[in-house]
């Protein structure tokens, strides 16, 4: 059977032969490579949604970096259901071992999950390994989450359709925001992670 094309071309980035290990690597170097992979596998053309700003939200150790997407409201539809007014919102971490990885890597995957569930989506570029050590891209997320379920106004206005999402390390960052969120009484109404990191006990 034949690769995905996209799996192909992921796969085309990877160099050949034994590669530095990532303790050792340069974190510079390897988020340009992780830059480089991620352009192979995004669409040449923007997956297209309503609107795209930059922004920022307090965080515990200054602003922390947001990108929000807002569906194309007019026109839309979500399971055969036209969006109109207040939809949902997805707080969404992206991957990157907690060293590579910002906005512009998972800007296509971003756009989609606000294409595809008609929902705003607030992207969050949190503080990254070596420079900045555990826990301090949990409080960020932390943050950045809490933020945008206070003033859920002006993030699609649906307190009641919250969700935290992200992919590998992303997705282990919003389970353990969700959690924060369980403890503190904080509702949420899904929690959709890709390969998330949640269990690193070892096995015999």
């Amino acid at each position: 059977m034949p690769l995905d094309p996209s799996v192909a071309a992921l796969l085309s980035q990877v160099p050949a032969g034994p590669r530095e290990r990532i303790l050792t690597a340069d974190p510079a170097e390897l988020r340009e490579r992780e830059r480089h992979a991620n352009a192979a596998v995004a669409p040449r053309t923007p997956i297209g949604v309503g609107s795209v700003a930059d922004e920022t939200v307090p965080g515990p150790a200054g602003p922390v970096p947001v990108r929000v997407y807002r569906p194309a409201v007019e026109g839309a539809a979500v399971g055969g259901a036209a969006v109109d007014g207040a939809t949902a919102t997805v707080v969404f971490f992206h991957g990157g071992g907690w060293i590579v990885g910002d906005l512009d890597t998972h800007d296509h995957v971003a756009r989609r999950l606000c294409r595809d569930l008609g929902s705003v989506v607030v992207a969050v570029h949190y503080r990254r390994l070596p420079e900045h050590a555990f826990p301090a891209a949990y409080e960020d997320c932390l943050a950045a989450a809490r933020r945008t379920a206070g003033h859920i106004d002006r993030y699609g206005g649906r307190r009641d359709r919250l969700a935290l999402a992200g992919d590998s390390a992303g997705a282990a960052l919003a389970a353990s925001v969700a959690l924060a969120f369980r403890d503190a009484g904080e509702p949420l109404a899904a929690q959709p992670l890709a390969y998330p990191a949640t269990d690193r006990t070892s096995r015999d």
